[in-house]
């Protein structure tokens, strides 16, 4: 009878641990919902990547003839007698060649003076379809003598030599005004330079060509 409660409580011990490993074995199986995955959740803050530098800003040179649109294949601009002259050329579109403001904001013939001087040289071999004398004094031929110049400019820089500005007129064939009255022929003509560097030139009195003055 004594053996038969020493082994009675023996097999309640054994039974005692098997319920507690049991238990234990329950709890780190559904520890934490994640089906058995007890690796902690990385929750350390990541150090930011540098910032990309801006990339440049897009250069845009054009001229626009009668609704034609040209690419400027080169840029130049220099002073003469303190005037800033504005020169972009095109190969097949000719060139434009602007006695320019110097200062951000809207300029029109009001605001420039009557003296503002416009002109514009076709893309020509061909010098009489360039220049005409008047008085015995050379000139070009297209000029605008309309009065509707409009320069509108946004930024300009003048030690980076940067400008950003639009300019808009018509041209008229001069030689043809001079010797013919109202019968004329006219050009629109347009510029658009953004974010556009020039190069700077040194102009003389032939090479910034004076318009016939109104």
């Amino acid at each position: 009878m004594k053996n038969f409660f020493k082994i009675l409580g023996v097999a309640l011990i054994a039974g005692s641990m098997l319920f507690v490993a049991c238990k234990k074995d329950e709890e780190n199986t559904n520890n934490g919902g994640n089906g058995g995955n007890n690796t902690p959740t990385d929750t350390t803050p990541t150090t930011p990547t540098d910032p990309v530098d801006p990339p440049a800003p897009t250069t845009v040179m054009t001229l626009n003839i009668d609704g034609v649109d040209y690419d400027v294949d080169e840029f130049n601009a220099g002073y003469y007698q303190g005037t800033l002259y504005l020169i972009p050329e095109s190969t097949t579109g000719g060139a434009l060649q602007i006695e320019s403001a110097q200062t951000v904001g809207v300029h029109d013939t009001n605001d420039m003076g009557s003296q503002w001087g416009v002109c514009y040289f076709p893309a020509s071999t061909n010098q009489s379809d360039l220049y005409f004398t008047y008085n015995g004094t050379q000139y070009p031929r297209w000029e605008n003598w309309i009065g509707d110049d409009v320069e509108t400019i946004t930024a300009i820089d003048l030690n980076a030599h940067t400008i950003s500005m639009e300019y808009s007129g018509t041209m008229l064939d001069l030689e043809m005004y001079m010797n013919q009255g109202s019968q004329v022929v006219t050009k629109t003509t347009a510029v658009n330079l953004q974010n556009a560097e020039w190069t700077e030139v040194q102009l003389s009195k032939k090479a910034a060509m004076k318009s016939l003055k109104k």
